[in-house]
């Protein structure tokens, strides 16, 4: 019985070329789609994760209006996060991450080298 009906299906399948062409195009697309979708979701999830109050991290973004355009930010000034942790109550504690344009160089015991990717960070980041 399973045979018959695979053959029948396979017969309409070649019998309707375009149609059965269209039908997998639009699947393929769809599986394409949702795994796309599941992995900028997972990517995105995944941040600060390797913190034990991991859901209770926030970060802070200015907004401003540049002329009718709203503009929007993470790289807020560094007096800010002092500011909403002495005025906002539920905010327990806050650090500040700079980002080096510059390359630092890094000394470990003679050696120097430069070091490209670096951050200054406040001493309560851990």
């Amino acid at each position: 019985m399973f045979e018959s009906f695979l053959k029948s299906t396979f017969r309409y399948l070649f019998k309707q070329k375009w149609y059965t062409f269209i039908n997998i195009l639009g699947l393929s697309i769809g599986f394409v789609a949702f795994i796309i979708i599941f992995i900028f979701i997972q990517k995105e999830k995944s941040y600060d994760n390797f913190h034990e109050d991991a859901e209770n991290i926030y970060r802070l973004e200015e907004k401003w209006n540049y002329g009718a355009e709203e503009q929007h930010s993470a790289a807020a000034n560094s007096y800010l996060v002092p500011a909403v942790v002495d005025n906002y109550p539920e905010v327990e504690s806050g650090i500040r991450l700079i980002k080096a344009i510059w390359p630092i160089i890094m000394n470990y015991g003679e050696q120097r080298f430069p070091e490209e990717k670096f951050c200054f960070a406040d001493s309560t980041f851990f």
